[in-house]
């Protein structure tokens, strides 16, 4: 009998491994980059994190950042940003500048579990821990919709290293409520529908009309007669097709969802499901693949022509998630992917 072979790879820590070459001299220009975004009006206002996900995007990447490079000063730069996450939070582990809208606690999320990986505080796991707890107990009435309904599942990584330190199994229950919830990211995988540019599936004045609503719901200040943001409101206008459409075809949305199945799966112990991120990327690499490696979005799924755009969020998003889906499949084309669209766009 043949023996049993278990492809599944650990992914390293950060910091295990020092970029040399052409991908170091990337990593240089990465560091003179985040200086300037650092120093960008908007990202703080008097210390406080104030809005959106801006800002904690830019402290995951300078957390990465230091530790690709084990520059102490890039160190010392995120304890000080990596602080206004940790104290927007309430005694009830709630956090962010705005309550009402999960996208930018996502990002946060994120980079807090990027942060606790590569420094081990303790502070960082229990910050996530009262979080989970907070969002367990008032899911059923926090709205949720758009794009953030499409990226519930970027928690699970954060959600697990927390289950493996507490053992807590509200917190399986969490993950049900997020895959529940969210886009149905395993059926797009199984069944893929989108094999034409966007603009076969959403025309232009119904994208401009959902971005109204949108705008209405989560800026009443900017609309007079702007209905209450209900969980209600965000349920009845989730199940419209322009909306589901507009999700399904972003293209960072679609690059974070492939690695959906394998973090999940990992998560809940089914080794099955991460056969649906291979088909997820089999799918894009068909309709939508392109010479360099990555899909083509022009911010939404635009085809396989080669006059298409390929919008870096969403290939850099892809790597993200590539990583993940060669750690747990060990599909080596998938190394060979990762480094061509690192070399070709990133």
């Amino acid at each position: 009998m043949a023996k049993f072979i278990d492809n599944k790879m650990n992914i390293l820590p950060i910091g295990s491994i020092r970029p040399s070459g052409w991908l170091n001299s990337q990593i240089r220009l990465a560091n003179d980059l985040q200086k300037r975004l650092g120093s960008i009006d908007g990202l703080l206002t008097d210390g406080e994190w104030t809005k959106g996900e801006a800002f904690p995007r830019y402290v995951r990447g300078l957390v990465l950042l230091a530790g690709v490079t084990g520059d102490r000063a890039l160190y010392e730069k995120v304890e000080s940003y990596i602080s206004p996450i940790f104290s927007s939070a309430n005694e009830g582990g709630n956090f962010g500048p705005d309550g009402k809208f999960i996208s930018p606690k996502i990002e946060a999320i994120k980079a807090v579990l990027s942060y606790y990986e590569l420094t081990g505080e303790e502070s960082a796991l229990n910050f996530l821990r009262k979080f989970f707890k907070s969002q367990f107990n008032t899911f059923s009435v926090t709205p949720c919709w758009f794009q953030s309904r499409a990226r519930l599942l970027e928690e699970i990584p954060a959600i697990e290293a927390v289950f493996k330190e507490t053992d807590s199994e509200w917190l399986h229950d969490l993950g049900e409520k997020l895959r529940d919830t969210s886009n149905n990211w395993f059926r797009f995988a199984t069944n893929f529908k989108y094999k034409r540019s966007s603009n076969r599936y959403l025309s232009t004045l119904g994208l401009k009309k959902l971005r109204k609503k949108i705008e209405e719901y989560e800026n009443p200040d900017s609309c007079k007669d702007a209905k209450p943001f209900t969980t209600q409101k965000a349920d009845s206008e989730w199940k419209k097709r322009a909306h589901q459409v507009a999700v399904e075809t972003s293209g960072v949305s679609v690059a974070k969802a492939i690695k959906y199945p394998c973090t999940y799966g990992r998560f809940i112990g089914d080794s099955e499901l991460k056969n649906l991120s291979l088909k997820m990327i089999s799918a894009l690499e068909k309709y939508h693949g392109n010479a360099t490696g990555a899909f083509s979005a022009d911010f939404r799924l635009a085809g396989n022509s080669p006059t298409r755009g390929i919008e870096v969020e969403s290939a850099v998003e892809t790597v993200e998630s590539l990583v993940e889906v060669l750690a747990e499949t060990g599909d080596f084309a998938i190394a060979d992917l990762i480094e061509k669209i690192v070399f070709n766009l990133i």
